[in-house]
């Protein structure tokens, strides 16, 4: 734990000097707690908070999308280099072989790496969880299961304000993959 939070003093600090602008919120179920619109994207820095909700939003479109037989929505979520890997990895590996694909996974940890406090970009450190990816066939059946399920993802993702909402506009390795826990 005093690990932690010596890798957390960091991006509070840079937070602290900012101000800590709080960024507003998108619709948020009150089912569920997690947003169902895009959270809009106000001058300042992003709090960890809010970057949590650009996060969950984002991948949940994301994996809507995967989903969607169409593919459609993704220029809402994506831009730059992000929105041409996501484009190639549809055309390639889901239009292609006429499959959707479904994804199921945890968000494990968020690290506001830089907080976009001055117009910057938004960027992340995140380590999530795969628990489920099928890839399914147009009658829903499953084709095939990623083999990255149970495989905890270490990623630095970047997100850019674009016109008043944020969008994921590049996506990297911060350090490879580790299996998770399993339970028992």
């Amino acid at each position: 734990m005093p690990l932690r939070r010596l890798l957390l003093a960091p991006a509070c600090l840079l937070l602290a000097a900012c101000g800590a602008a709080q960024q507003p919120r998108g619709a948020v179920s009150t089912a569920t707690g997690v947003p169902t619109s895009a959270p809009t994207s106000a001058p300042g820095c992003v709090t960890k908070a809010a970057a949590r909700d650009i996060w969950t939003w984002i991948d949940n479109r994301l994996n809507a999308i995967m989903l969607d037989p169409k593919h459609q929505g993704l220029s809402d979520v994506a831009t730059g280099t992000a929105l041409s890997d996501i484009q190639s990895y549809i055309q390639t590996t889901l239009v292609a072989k006429n499959l959707t694909e479904r994804e199921v996974d945890t968000l494990d940890s968020l690290t506001v790496t830089d907080a976009a406090c001055t117009g910057n970009s938004l960027q992340l450190t995140v380590a999530s969880t795969v628990k489920q990816d099928d890839y399914l066939k147009p009658d829903g059946s499953v084709d095939h299961a990623d083999s990255a399920v149970g495989t905890q993802l270490h990623l630095v993702e970047t997100f850019d304000r674009v016109n008043g909402v944020w969008k994921e506009s590049s996506i990297g390795d911060a350090g490879g993959t580790s299996p998770s826990p399993q339970v028992v």
